[in-house]
């Protein structure tokens, strides 16, 4: 038997339990026909959070070697096959001088001899390889308070970052480039930034909430809470800053108050969330928004997922909300953009420039500073013998320093946060094959480090007695606190190129297996009509402000039509304008509606005496059908109903005018028009030839 255990360093003394008496059995076999690797750096050891325990890899080489000497050797991999000279002695420096961590850690020595106990200085396989080192260090402004001072010092640091990315411009030299930082909110923070001010395509490595990390997908929100809660002014306050409100006069807006709500309802009873949607998105792009790429990018996203809900047959605003709020979106990266990912996604990765983002902890915090624990689970023993002892809620650090034993136990929580502190920082300076440029707020008083991860590297390259270097990065004197190796060292690397013995990718066999029950494919009377149109777009942009302005037209042209019940003793004004009081398209869609009207033979399908005594009225009306194996899903605008005779009306907003253009409209809609008799004939069970359906054409005014 042999036994390779990888990635030791951060497997739990419970995992170890598990295999341990397996492991026994192994390093006592006298025939020495069985081995046992294990392999790990406890220097990357990043996951104790999740239960890892690194002083588990030396405890198992100490137990076994005190039971039977030298039956566990142990190894080192000092020479880096990745990183090139440059960098290896900046690792040194930073890592491997114990006399300068002790100083910058005095109350923890147990963590530098932890640490000093795992350490071999570092080389690299590539002695002649060009490669680049640099710290650049923003300076702080004097001008605030200590507050202010470290948030105007972190939206520079953020423009230095983002001015230094374009400047490298990896995507345009073909090179892998990671942005490395400790929080997700930072990564999406640096991704807003360089999107808004760059071209250079990014990703973000981590779970995004797509419904609450856009402005626009924001305003969506508040407007669906404020439809729910009209009383809430914190969701209209929002609204009335966005586009659609923010230019409109006072008393239109208090107008809109009142008559929002029920609008925004009745669009959603019809359209679902995602037609609720689409309305919000034209009317924030008719008050003057312009959406840039990575708007289109995320409202895509946002319609997919209103989508995806509405597949529910949920109308539930609540559950809509908590369903967005939680939507979460993974970016998958592609060759040639940026990736930003934490410290911890990055272990095991390997980027031709890493720019280190994020060193800075909140004002300036030690490697060992724990906060405020919540649970800590004390052990004794030692080894492979340790036992949990106690599980307690730890007190406030200055209760915990009035008894010995919890302050013993916060001391240790203190030397496990602290060396792993460390292994983030060693895992992120490694990351790199050519290029590492650090970033970071340069330390209040450089005369008193507190032991920070930033401290730690800004203390291994002091100022000589020449005054540092200074560049300029989107209009900041940056320091150049240190830099090593070849700046120029993109230029000396051969370009790549496919491998060309790399073997070609395997071809799948083609799966003919039927499904049992074949699903049954969803389509639409309109579908079915443009599918045999001659002059369907093939194209469809989804935010082309013409279609989508011919479709919200057609909308609200339906929704006028809608509010028409009989006109046999109506007057002049016979629809609500409340419900578009938002709509900018009203206008426009009134003056048609009402051109048509004017027309004989429109006007008199909205006259009840045209169809004997007491017809029966359907507007918009949904239904589902199933037919030759499809799930058709429509809509009849309007329909009349007899006893003995049915009559359908559709109404159909095409920029037609010749005579040979509405013949061509009119022959695309036959199979609309054949479903809808077909579906009516179902419903009612009058038969297809005693039911009539015709088209109303409301720019001419021509009923066909």
């Amino acid at each position: 038997d042999h036994w390779l255990l990888d990635e030791f360093q951060d497997t739990s003394n419970g995992q170890w339990r598990v295999i341990s008496n397996l492991i026994d059995e192994v390093l006592q076999d006298s025939e020495n026909r069985r081995s046992l690797f294990y392999v790990g750096d406890v220097k990357q050891a990043i996951f104790g959070w999740r239960g890892g325990d690194s002083a588990l890899f030396h405890d198992i080489y100490e137990h076994y070697n005190s039971l039977q000497p030298e039956s566990i050797r142990m190894e080192h991999m000092e020479d880096s096959f990745r990183s090139g000279p440059a960098l290896m002695e900046a690792i040194n420096r930073i890592f491997g001088d114990f006399a300068r961590l002790s100083a910058l850690l005095p109350d923890h020595p147990e963590l530098v001899k932890r640490w000093a106990d795992s350490w071999v200085d570092h080389t690299t396989h590539h002695k002649t390889r060009p490669d680049y080192v640099e710290l650049l260090t923003v300076p702080r402004s004097a001008d605030f308070s200590d507050a202010e001072t470290e948030l105007s010092a972190d939206e520079r640091r953020l423009a230095v970052v983002t001015a230094l990315l374009e400047k490298l411009a990896p995507h345009e030299k073909n090179l892998s480039c990671a942005i490395l930082v400790r929080r997700n909110r930072t990564a999406a923070a640096i991704a807003n930034a360089i999107r808004a001010s760059t071209n250079v395509p990014v990703t973000v490595e981590t779970d995004t909430l797509i419904g609450t990390d856009h402005p626009v997908a924001s305003s969506f929100l508040s407007l669906l809470q404020f439809v729910a809660h009209p009383g809430d002014s914190t969701a209209w306050r929002h609204l009335c800053m966005t586009p659609a409100l923010c230019d409109k006069p006072a008393p239109a807006v208090s107008s809109l108050r009142n008559s929002l709500p029920n609008r925004t309802l009745a669009l959603l009873h019809d359209q679902g969330f995602l037609g609720t949607l689409d309305d919000w998105l034209l009317t924030l792009q008719s008050g003057g928004f312009q959406p840039d790429a990575f708007a289109v990018h995320r409202m895509k996203q946002l319609r997919q997922a209103a989508h995806e809900f509405d597949q529910q047959g949920n109308r539930s605003i609540t559950d809509f909300l908590r369903y967005a709020e939680a939507t979460v979106s993974r970016e998958t990266p592609a060759p040639g953009v940026v990736q930003i990912l934490t410290i911890h996604k990055s272990k095991g990765l390997g980027f031709d420039i890493v720019i280190v983002a994020e060193l800075e902890s909140h004002h300036d915090a030690p490697l060992t500073q724990t906060g405020n624990l919540s649970i800590i689970a004390h052990e004794e023993g030692s080894g492979l013998n340790r036992q949990i002892d106690w599980i307690l809620s730890m007190p406030p650090k200055d209760i915990c320093q009035l008894d010995p034993q919890l302050q013993q136990a916060r001391h240790r929580c203190e030397v496990e946060r602290g060396y792993e502190e460390l292994c983030v920082l060693y895992v992120a300076l490694t990351r790199a094959k050519f290029a590492t440029h650090m970033v970071c707020i340069e330390p209040r008083d450089p005369g008193k480090l507190k032991g920070s991860a930033r401290d730690l590297i800004v203390s291994a390259f002091p100022p000589g007695p020449e005054s540092p270097p200074v560049c300029e990065f989107a209009g900041e004197s940056v320091t150049i606190a240190y830099a090593a190796g070849d700046p120029d060292w993109a230029l000396e690397r051969p370009a790549s190129s496919p491998d060309a013995s790399a073997p070609p990718p395997p071809v799948l066999p083609i799966t003919t297996a039927s499904r049992r029950f074949p699903s049954r494919r969803r389509a639409m009377p309109s579908s079915i009509a443009e599918e045999s149109s001659p002059q369907k777009s093939r194209h469809r942009y989804l935010f082309s402000f013409a279609s989508r302005h011919a479709a919200k037209f057609g909308t609200v042209v339906h929704a006028l039509f809608e509010q028409i019940e009989w006109l046999d003793n109506a007057g002049a004004d016979w629809f609500d304008p409340a419900p578009f009081a938002l709509d900018p398209l009203l206008p426009e869609a009134e003056a048609e509606v009402r051109n048509a009207l004017k027309e004989p033979a429109i006007r008199a399908i909205f006259e009840a005496r045209n169809f004997g005594s007491s017809p029966s009225l359907w507007r918009e009306k949904r239904f589902e059908m199933i037919h030759d194996d499809a799930w058709i899903s429509g809509t009849f605008d309007r329909v009349v109903l007899t006893d003995t005779r049915a009559w359908i009306f559709d109404f159909k907003t095409n920029r037609v005018s010749s005579s040979s253009e509405v013949a061509q409209a009119r022959d695309s809609y036959l199979p609309q028009l054949e479903v809808y008799r077909k579906a009516l004939s179902r419903i009612t069970g009058l038969p297809e030839d005693s039911i009539e359906a015709h088209l109303i054409f409301t720019k001419p005014g021509l009923l066909v």
